[in-house]
């Protein structure tokens, strides 16, 4: 889903000069008992270039892609609110055939523990 293009033009020339077309990318969400799967498809997208970063409960994906072509370069972009029963500080993220799947640990005082009867 294209939800920004920004477009820039030479201020000498007229010309219009590189496009940039934002994109959110398709993302699912799954829930384990110790920890939050986030998974988002960023098709031609190097480890390298890809910009996860958090602050306060905001979780930001930043990624430009290698492809272009007549609609422009394209970078996807997405945040995310996080609850407050998740780990901010103990994100890992792995970047693997087009899908970046970031793993959001839960507070320890968030999982549910069994409580036996006596």
């Amino acid at each position: 889903m294209t939800y920004c293009t920004i477009s820039q033009s030479n201020a000498t020339t007229g010309q219009q000069a590189e496009t940039t077309v934002y994109r959110k990318p398709s993302s699912n969400i799954v829930n384990f008992e110790k920890h939050v799967e986030l998974q988002l498809a960023i098709p031609g997208v190097t480890k390298d270039s890809v910009n996860v970063t958090t602050k306060g409960n905001s979780l930001r994906i930043e990624a430009p892609s290698a492809a272009s072509g007549p609609w422009g370069n394209v970078t996807y972009q997405h945040e995310f609110a996080l609850h407050k029963d998740l780990n901010a500080q103990n994100i890992s993220a792995h970047l693997s055939n087009g899908i970046l799947s970031l793993r959001i640990p839960k507070l320890e005082q968030a999982t549910a523990q069994r409580i036996e009867i006596n």
